[in-house]
């Protein structure tokens, strides 16, 4: 759960470490598909997890407010990660009632939550996972078709095929991760060529 929490803040702190939101979630999942096991004895545990991730991704995203108000650094960024971790914990509920991979339940309510953030009175969007890519537009061109959410799509997609991967190798050993591997390089490199594509026709 820190490992994912750290993962997921630093693009936010080190311009150069953009590229790790590829990875920041395969922690956190890791942990679900292990507690979805201790529900019963403790139904909130998972929350409890992804609190510990969330937490530790505010402080390290958003510690900046602390140089305006301290009191109200230390209230955004706890009700923000409880926000977050009522987000993932909802989206775990779900794929364990109706029993369907967390791939769906997760992709519809994170991006519904993001899309929230961006409409209500509290509106806070800037730890909206696209906005991770900021310092690399050369990477981000689509951006202007499909706006920040896109982004978004590709860092959750890409995210849950290196689980997928990381599956497969523990499963069924590493000659078995070939088309899986080969399929989640495609779906990394292919935003990446258009967008290389789109930026090489950029007027100044």
């Amino acid at each position: 759960a820190l490992t994912s929490g750290l993962l997921l803040g630093l693009p936010w702190s080190a311009r150069s470490l953009f590229f790790v939101i590829f990875i920041a979630w395969v922690p956190l999942l890791l942990v679900e598909e292990k507690a979805r096991s201790h529900q019963r004895s403790n139904a909130y545990v998972i929350f409890n997890y992804a609190f510990v991730s969330f937490l530790l991704w505010n402080i390290i995203g958003t510690w900046w407010i602390m140089q305006a108000q301290l009191v109200g650094a230390i209230l955004i960024i706890i009700a923000n990660s409880l926000l977050q971790a009522l987000v993932f914990w909802l989206a775990s509920r779900i794929r364990t009632i109706l029993r369907i991979p967390l791939l769906f339940s997760f992709l519809l309510i994170w991006m519904g939550y993001e899309h929230f953030h961006l409409s209500w009175d509290l509106a806070w969007p800037w730890l909206n996972l696209g906005n991770a890519l900021a310092t690399a537009p050369e990477l981000i061109q689509w951006y202007e078709f499909t706006g920040v959410r896109g982004g978004t799509l590709w860092i959750i997609l890409t995210n849950f095929a290196l689980l997928r991967v990381y599956d497969t190798y523990r499963e069924k050993g590493p000659g078995s991760i070939v088309p899986v591997g080969a399929a989640t390089l495609t779906l990394l490199l292919i935003p990446i060529f258009g967008s290389y594509l789109i930026f090489q026709n950029v007027e100044e």
